[in-house]
């Protein structure tokens, strides 16, 4: 019987040590995200700019998890959300971006992320809606850039792009 309470203290033990190791990394994960999501939002939105979508902002924001409920992941999850307009409000981007601007939304993401992400195909429809121009100068370029790293299809109607 000794032989069991001494074998559980040591399971506690090393449970408190690992739960204190979880949260250290976890701490060192939520600061790396907080900054990264500052810089991604506004990269994107600098990005997004530049394709013609003047009034759009990104957000990266970190939803916290219930701390009793320690996740392979961290402490919380990453939830992005947009707005195409300044009268808009801050949504998902499934329900706040037209075909056209999640396409640009889409290249701004890829492009922000492409040191880090290993995706070696990326598609665009509509990616040319609503622009012309040297906008669409400059998402034409975007692509042709993305393109020397991974394969790029893209179905537009603007010979720029």
């Amino acid at each position: 019987m000794a032989d069991s309470g001494v074998r559980s203290e040591v399971a506690e033990r090393s449970v408190r040590s690992l739960t204190q190791r979880y949260d250290g990394i976890a701490e060192d994960v939520t600061r790396a995200r907080q900054d990264a999501a500052k810089r991604h939002g506004k990269a994107v939105t600098a990005l997004l700019a530049e394709y013609g979508l003047t009034d759009a902002d990104c957000r990266f924001s970190l939803l916290p998890i219930d701390e009793q409920c320690r996740q392979r992941h961290g402490r919380e999850r990453v939830q992005f959300t947009v707005r195409t307009t300044h009268e808009m409000a801050y949504g998902p981007l499934e329900r706040v971006a037209s075909g056209g601007e999640l396409s640009r939304i889409s290249l701004a993401l890829q492009v922000v992320t492409s040191a880090v992400d290993p995706v070696t195909l990326s598609i665009y429809d509509e990616v040319d809606v609503g622009i012309g121009g040297s906008v669409a100068e400059i998402v034409g370029s975007k692509l042709r850039t993305m393109g020397q790293d991974r394969h790029v299809l893209c179905l537009t109607n603007s010979p720029q792009v």
